[in-house]
């Protein structure tokens, strides 16, 4: 491991970018580690083999998770055919994905995720298209190293326009949005929770890691406290929880939307969405995405009537520490 000199590396794994993209990446991850709770937030690591050289970095965010940065292997120029240098790559890059893993549990996540790019062959079907199989290097080294595919999601925006132009004349249904610091701690994360039970948005997460530092991680986007959280209420009743995250260029993220089982296939959908575009347009948002799973079908379509389109389509990848 290479901490001190984490800066070092992440320039070299960013070599083939442009000085002034390099430069961004640097001020990002040094004001993240400036902010981090952890002692070592950007954590590298290198593996060199008969003159090949494989690095890469991990960064803990808030909420005890980790994010794998960029991999980067450079090869000796006459290594020869045995073993390959397609092989070493991926047995180096192995190397360091599992190094990162071991160093980013030690220092307390729960678990680290990377996504990779998934290869559409078909679009026929309106909803989600067929894709290629897992088989590009990327894919066979996150494997290699031990690292699970757990999900496909779509990633999804829309602009003001295709708002305006898919937004319903009559608002749907009555619901309640309440700020979610003017409920009990207690009750948030009581309805949050149970908009997991039996969700279609990555099932394979669920009880994987800690409700607060879920939260915590998705407040960390943002400089104070959210006011951009609320729980959604039929009449006083907790159903569901609408979380967006916004920046100050007029964008926002569709961070999270969940119902509670009882209140789902109701309509409520669409009451949520009016909220959201209402509060979309008093603030001047030009642009929103989000994700979501591509095996959440009814969620898809609820974005599709929204204005919402397919940006690309991602692997979910993820590693958690093995059980004591």
């Amino acid at each position: 491991m290479e901490n001190r000199k984490w800066s070092d590396w992440v320039r070299w794994c960013h070599a083939d970018q442009s000085q002034s993209n390099i430069d961004s990446t640097l001020l990002t991850l040094i004001d993240l580690s400036d902010r981090s709770k952890y002692r070592i937030p950007i954590l590298s690591a290198h593996v060199e083999e008969q003159g090949h050289v494989a690095a890469g970095y991990v960064v803990l965010y808030p909420g005890a998770l980790g994010s794998l940065g960029r991999l980067r292997f450079c090869a000796q120029q006459d290594s020869g055919n045995t073993p390959t240098v397609e092989q070493i790559e991926r047995e180096l890059l192995a190397s360091v994905i599992r190094t990162l893993c071991d160093a980013a549990f030690a220092h307390g996540a729960e678990l680290v995720q990377t996504i990779s790019q998934l290869r559409v062959t078909s679009d026929t079907d309106r909803d989600v298209p067929s894709f290629a199989e897992l088989d590009s290097a990327r894919d066979l080294t996150l494997a290699s190293a031990g690292m699970k595919p757990v999900a496909k999601l779509v990633q999804m925006e829309r602009n003001e326009d295709s708002r305006l132009a898919a937004s319903p004349s009559i608002p749907r249904g009555e619901l309640n949005f309440k700020l979610h610091d003017e409920i009990s701690p207690r009750d948030w994360h009581a309805v949050i929770e149970a908009t997991y039970i039996d969700t279609l948005d990555i099932p394979e997460l669920n009880g994987l890691r800690n409700i607060e530092h879920t939260l915590e991680g998705y407040a960390s986007s943002q400089p104070r406290l959210p006011r951009t959280w609320w729980v959604i209420q039929d009449g006083s009743v907790n159903i569901g929880c609408l979380l967006l995250t916004p920046d100050e260029d007029h964008q926002c993220e569709l961070t999270y939307l969940g119902l509670v089982p009882s209140s789902r296939g109701k309509g409520h959908s669409q009451a949520v969405m009016d909220h959201l575009d209402g509060w979309a347009t008093s603030h001047g948002i030009q642009r929103m995405t989000l994700a979501v799973d591509i095996r959440n079908t009814p969620a898809i379509r609820l974005y599709q009537s929204r204005g919402f389109v397919a940006d690309r389509y991602v692997q979910a990848w993820i590693n958690v520490p093995e059980p004591e």
